[in-house]
């Protein structure tokens, strides 16, 4: 099922195989920012246990408003945002300002959603939601961002809210 427009913004979600307690089984989670994907397409990639309460909190309640990271390109927070979670940061050739910023950011979905070394990540600026999506990659044994996978859309809000809401409620259907 595919929640929202693939050319703009949308989640992918497939269910290979329910589990029959209260929580969703398995499946593939992909998330599409411009006609970019990020997740694999496997059948078994995601285990939907780690998505669905994320997908209604961040629903509900916006998160990363007021950052100041709107003059800073897509590339940028893109990296310093990886070298928060998982790089080294104690140079000083860093922006101090950005490392700051980009370490308050909160993924919407944790990494194992995707089990492809994507990320996707958001923040309000005025009405809309900026989102940027990337891959991590391995250089020379460096672990770093893959520079031709950033990619980023401003859209509303409320848009954005509505197709996480979708995505959330078809999840919590497949419960029943």
């Amino acid at each position: 099922m595919v929640l929202g427009n693939t050319n703009r913004f949308a989640i992918e979600v497939n269910v290979n195989n329910l589990f029959h307690d209260e929580y969703i089984g398995e499946g593939n989670f992909i998330v599409h920012i411009n006609n970019f994907s990020y997740g694999l397409r496997e059948e078994y990639a995601t285990v939907y246990l780690c998505i669905i309460d994320i997908l209604k909190n961040f629903h509900l309640e916006f998160k990363n408003t007021d950052l100041g990271l709107e003059k800073f390109s897509k590339n940028e927070i893109a990296m310093y945002h990886y070298m928060q979670k998982y790089g080294e940061v104690d140079s000083i050739e860093y922006d101090k300002f950005l490392l700051q910023k980009t370490q308050h950011l909160t993924e919407w979905l944790p990494e194992s959603a995707f089990d492809d070394g994507s990320h996707v990540l958001h923040f309000d600026v005025d009405e809309k939601v900026r989102l940027i999506g990337y891959k991590s990659c391995s250089i020379d044994e460096h672990f770093c961002v893959e520079e031709s996978s950033v990619n980023e859309i401003f859209i509303p809000r409320i848009e954005f809210a509505e197709i996480l809401r979708l995505t959330y409620e078809y999840l919590e259907s497949l419960k029943d």
